[in-house]
C-alpha cells in the first residue's frame, strides 16, 4: 500500500476539516430552528413568501462535485505522466 505525500495528506486534511465544520454547523442549526419554530404561535396557514432555493442548492452541489472531480482528475493525470 502506497503512502500519501505530505501535500496530499494536507489536502485530505483540509477537506476532512471543512466537511466536519459544515456537518457541525448543520447539526447545531437544526435544533435551534426547531426550537424557534415550536416557540412561535403561528397560524396554521402562512403566506407563501420568499423564493424557492432548492434548484439553486442542487445546482451549487453539482458544480461543487464537478469541481472536485476535475481536481481529482488533474491529480491522477499528473501522477501518471
Amino acid at each position: 500500500m502506497k503512502r500519501m505525500s505530505k501535500r496530499r495528506m494536507g489536502i485530505a486534511g483540509m477537506i476532512a476539516t471543512a466537511t466536519s465544520v459544515v456537518f457541525a454547523a448543520i447539526a447545531t442549526a437544526a435544533p435551534a430552528a426547531a426550537a424557534t419554530a415550536a416557540a412561535s404561535a403561528a397560524p396554521a396557514a402562512l403566506a407563501a413568501t420568499g423564493a424557492d432555493v432548492m434548484p439553486w442548492l442542487i445546482a451549487g452541489g453539482v458544480a461543487l462535485l464537478a469541481g472536485l472531480a476535475a481536481v481529482l482528475v488533474g491529480f491522477v493525470r499528473r501522477r501518471r505522466s
